[in-house]
């Protein structure tokens, strides 16, 4: 399973200084589970994080794991980045 995807998240629960991070993931399937991993480009003022200036980039992988109930996915997934993991939990919707 390929999953395009695209995440927007800001630091500190704030609105301000967006991180954009356009990516896809390959995913192999057990039944309803998945486990699979990708990459992501995180694009914003701080490049993700760690990244001082503007219009820093930088390419990140990413690992995932989830659950897939018909159209809908619930992955939980993580992302390295400077001075941690940045673990993610969402709801997707595939077509």
């Amino acid at each position: 399973m390929v999953s395009p995807e695209f995440n927007v998240w800001t630091d500190h629960f704030g609105f301000g200084n967006p991180t954009y991070a356009p990516g896809a993931t390959l995913n192999v399937t057990f039944g309803r589970f998945f486990v699979g991993g990708g990459g992501v480009a995180m694009i914003g003022e701080y490049g993700g994080f760690g990244f001082q200036g503007k219009n820093k980039w930088i390419l990140r992988y990413k690992l995932n794991v989830g659950y897939r109930a018909g159209h809908f996915k619930l992955p939980l997934a993580g992302i390295p980045i400077d001075d941690g993991v940045a673990g993610l939990l969402t709801i997707s919707y595939g077509f």
